[in-house]
């Protein structure tokens, strides 16, 4: 009782902040990777991607730094399952593989964080080939089932050894995908706003500290100054300031300010909307911006703020209406319910806002988020 009494007081009086090992980002950084395997000592990576990236990406921009090195390469399954995580690990076994490598979106991040974490917790490589998602720089796994529907979040011990972005390989990307990380990104200071006003405990069980704070503020302000512009340098394949600036956001300040402030509403909506079929399409970033909306009427931001963030997520071409992510409309009622009741979940982020809050408010929210959407989209 008093172990339990003295961790209570250690969460609520100290600060933890997580990082990866090292942030490597630039033009052809993926050249970095063998000096990396001589300084962590190692000899045999197993990479895994999936058929698109082995197909696509590697050839040019992989393969030929990692010839001497003589890597296994292991083909991910697209859903990040515990059965799928076991797969991977009792192939890299079988080879003694000693580091692993993994290269792709979110998904393939996630699942070569687990399988270094099961394989004995060995060095991890993580190199994202879309500036999607924050989850390169994170300790977080997000599991699905296999129909892709969410499951659960599993905090493992450390963060990635190296997170690469390499920006020859993210400038070719689809803009759709940098876009969904910067939807994914705008949640971040939203969200840990939200958790420092309660003294909610962040991704490591502990309060956020100072820096963290600082840098999802960043995050934030980051966004609206580069954003737009960032999506144009993408939309045209030129490498610009701006662009190299987003990716950091999307990745580095996102990754950081989720993980070491808390997630909110925006992340809790988001999973609730991920029960829905018709969003299994659309890229995670996507669903969490209707989420954010949603956490502006739910926190009752002033209007000024809230046209700010619509007008933005307008003009970079972020879903602003749930039509846009597939839903019917005009939308039943019962499914608005039926979202406010798959956020509230036990365990939900959600009550990070407020530990009393209702699915109705949530559903209300949602419903004034997707209303006030096509306000904006009726705008000339």
């Amino acid at each position: 009782r008093t172990r339990l009494f003295l961790m209570d007081r250690l969460q609520t009086s100290v600060a933890v902040t997580r990082f990866p090992g090292r942030y490597i980002q630039g033009p052809h950084a993926c050249g970095v990777i063998p000096r990396l395997a001589e300084e962590l000592q190692v000899h045999k990576p197993a990479v895994i991607c999936d058929a698109f990236v082995a197909a696509n990406i590697l050839p040019n921009h992989l393969a030929p730094v990692l010839t001497s090195l003589q890597p296994l390469y292991l083909t991910f399954g697209g859903e990040v399952t515990h059965e799928e995580v076991a797969r991977l690990v009792a192939a890299g076994k079988h080879e003694k593989c000693d580091m692993i490598i993994g290269i792709g979106g979110g998904k393939t991040v996630d699942v070569s964080r687990a399988v270094a974490f099961e394989s004995g917790r060995l060095p991890v490589i993580a190199i994202s080939t879309l500036a999607s998602t924050d989850a390169p720089c994170s300790a977080r796994v997000v599991f699905y089932t296999p129909d892709g529907r969410f499951e659960s979040y599993r905090d493992l011990p450390s963060n990635p050894t190296a997170v690469i972005m390499d920006t020859e390989i993210l400038i070719k990307a689809p803009v759709r995908f940098l876009v969904a990380g910067i939807g994914d990104a705008l949640s971040t200071w939203f969200e840990a706003e939200s958790c420092a006003k309660v003294h909610a405990p962040n991704c490591t069980g502990f309060r956020s500290g100072m820096s963290a704070v600082h840098l999802a503020r960043c995050c934030y302000d980051s966004l609206f100054e580069y954003g737009e512009e960032a999506v144009l340098s993408a939309k045209r394949g030129v490498i610009t300031p701006a662009f190299e600036h987003i990716v950091e956001t999307n990745t580095l300040l996102s990754g950081i300010g989720f993980e070491s402030c808390g997630l909110a509403a925006a992340h809790a909506i988001h999973n609730g909307l991920s029960e829905f079929h018709c969003t299994h399409s659309f890229q995670h970033g996507e669903k969490v911006n209707i989420g954010t909306l949603a956490s502006l009427f739910l926190t009752n931001k002033p209007k000024a703020e809230i046209d700010k963030v619509y007008r933005f997520c307008k003009a970079v071409g972020l879903p602003i209406t749930l039509a846009q992510l597939g839903f019917a409309d005009p939308l039943p009622p019962d499914t608005i319910r039926m979202i406010g009741q798959h956020t509230c979940v036990t365990g939900s982020t959600i009550y990070n806002e407020d530990p009393a809050i209702s699915p109705a408010a949530v559903s209300a929210a949602v419903a004034m988020a997707d209303e006030y959407g096509k306000k904006i989209l009726a705008e000339h």
